[in-house]
């Protein structure tokens, strides 16, 4: 069980870390995420707060502003 939510946890770091060093594909001009970095996104997001609670107050402010600095948060 504990290995299920080491993997949700380590995918969801590995989401984020590519919306971050690939800005250009996830990011507009003005620096908020675009469709597939909303995607992405989501999808990080989605695993983490499955296994880490504490991180729910910065997925609300990251889903709320959806912008480059709010990721790297």
């Amino acid at each position: 069980m504990l290995d299920v939510g080491r993997s949700s946890v380590e995918e969801a770091v590995r989401s984020l870390r590519r919306l971050v060093e690939n800005y250009g594909e996830f990011f507009d001009g003005s620096g908020h995420l675009n469709s597939e970095g909303r995607k992405v996104l989501e999808v990080a997001l989605r695993g983490l707060l499955k296994e880490v609670r504490w991180v729910r107050g910065y997925a609300r402010r990251v889903r709320r502003r959806m912008t480059y600095e709010e990721v790297l948060r």
